[in-house]
């Protein structure tokens, strides 16, 4: 097993004009791998730390934290002139979708790839570079403070081995499917990374990820959703996770026990909210609950599955195939 830094050339980008160079160079090898660092357990939205770029001849890690505009990043992914290479990449394709209303385009996953070519699904990046490459990765930085500057040298090489080694694996990849006659299976599965509702959740899907809301009915479920859309906007004014602001099973508990009175919600324990945000909740859960019955949602239980789940199946079957 061989072990090696990151090709050489990784440039740290610091100013607007290199990330037009980086968008020059990406579009005229058609070929890119893109990755990105992000953290959002305390934040309605994901912050964007880093975003990592490479092409066959050169590595760029940007620095969002410096003033610069990364729309010309997200609108490379939507360009369905350049084909975009990721691992496991659905949350950060997600992000162009939030800055860009557009859906990406010419995505290659490479671990939706390893799959259909006979490896275990899901595979870990350094697992797959590993069995591909015969590279051992040492990724030492999963919990890392992204949002700390200035960057460690081991934080930026980190964000380099993300992607420096995918267009490499994605070749490998290729070949073997190309052998065995599957990349039409693959494309197939990739075109699903190109549907903006893969990531947006429509109205039944946001109410039936909400732990506890199946046992509920009728008015309790016009609640739950009225609480729901109040909760979001909310959440997005304070910058925090709407989840944070106000727990599932509380926002179930109100449903439930329609509670609607200040007295009542603001007893209830686990309630972080200030008393201005408690008597606006009370009003939405008034609203909710003279709702006429045509108007409540009635949502049934998911029975098509999920994007990864059609994914397992998919991978599965041609593992039987093969």
């Amino acid at each position: 097993m061989r072990r090696r830094p990151p090709p050489p050339g990784i440039t740290t980008i610091r100013r607007q004009a290199q990330i037009e160079e980086v968008c020059r160079e990406c579009r005229a090898q058609g070929r890119f791998a893109f990755d990105t660092e992000f953290v959002m357990e305390d934040r309605f939205e994901a912050e964007v730390c880093l975003v990592q770029i490479a092409t066959q001849s050169s590595v760029a890690v940007i620095d969002p934290f410096l003033d610069l505009d990364l729309r010309p990043i997200w609108q490379l992914v939507c360009d369905d002139r350049v084909e975009t290479v990721v691992h496991a990449g659905q949350e950060d394709l997600g992000l162009c979708v939030q800055h860009t209303g557009k859906a990406p385009r010419r995505i290659y996953d490479v671990q939706i790839a390893a799959g259909f070519a006979g490896h275990d699904y899901p595979l870990s990046l350094q697992r797959l570079v590993q069995v591909t490459l015969h590279i051992r990765l040492h990724k030492s930085k999963t919990l890392t403070d992204w949002r700390k500057r200035p960057l460690a040298p081991g934080q930026i090489k980190y964000g380099a081995e993300d992607v420096c080694y995918l267009l490499a694996v994605r070749e490998k990849l290729h070949e073997r499917l190309s052998k065995w006659d599957r990349l039409d299976w693959l494309r197939e599965e990739l075109s699903q990374l190109e549907d903006t509702s893969l990531y947006r959740q429509t109205e039944e899907e946001k109410l039936l990820r909400v732990k506890g809301a199946g046992a509920l009915k009728g008015r309790q479920l016009a609640v739950v959703r009225e609480l729901l859309g109040w909760r979001e906007a909310v959440a997005k004014g304070l910058n925090r996770p709407a989840r944070v602001m106000l727990k599932d099973h509380l926002l179930v508990q109100i449903a439930k026990l329609e509670l609607c009175s200040f007295d009542e919600i603001r007893a209830l324990r686990g309630i972080n909210l200030s008393d201005r945000n408690v008597r606006a909740l009370c009003r939405v859960v008034e609203r909710a609950l003279k709702a006429p019955s045509d108007r409540w949602p009635t949502p049934t239980p998911r029975q098509t599955e999920t994007p990864k789940e059609a994914a397992l199946i998919s991978l599965a079957t041609a593992d039987i195939r093969g």
